[in-house]
């Protein structure tokens, strides 16, 4: 309770849902958590986007995805936050060279340097 009572002094309603939604989550954790190999998937040509600052899925997360997927390539927005998406993209925020990437992507599916980083 210590933790939601400081939290909620601090930035009170501006980011409550989001703290909520993260916190719960560990309450679904097993105590004694044995991640599942999956293995490695070659031939994949997938764009994996990692957000330096994602308070939900950490950037080691998406080294580990990439490293999955030998024929992918990482992309890097450092900045804070869970998406990489236009209504993201604040001012200042330096995202829009990832944007104009992944909507390349989307269009051509055409990969990106492997490491770019915004």
């Amino acid at each position: 309770m210590d933790i939601w009572t400081g939290y909620r002094q601090k930035w009170d309603e501006m980011a409550i849902s989001a703290f909520l939604g993260i916190f719960s989550s560990f309450f679904a954790w097993q105590l004694d958590a044995v991640p599942v190999q999956v293995g490695y998937r070659a031939g994949l040509k997938a764009l994996v986007v990692g957000n330096l600052y994602d308070p939900a899925c950490s950037y080691t997360w998406s080294n580990h995805m990439r490293e999955s997927l030998p024929d992918s390539v990482m992309i890097v927005w450092q900045g804070v936050g869970h998406c990489l998406s236009q209504g993201g993209d604040y001012p200042g925020s330096g995202m829009k060279p990832c944007l104009d990437l992944l909507a390349r992507y989307w269009r051509t599916g055409e990969l990106p340097v492997d490491g770019f980083t915004c």
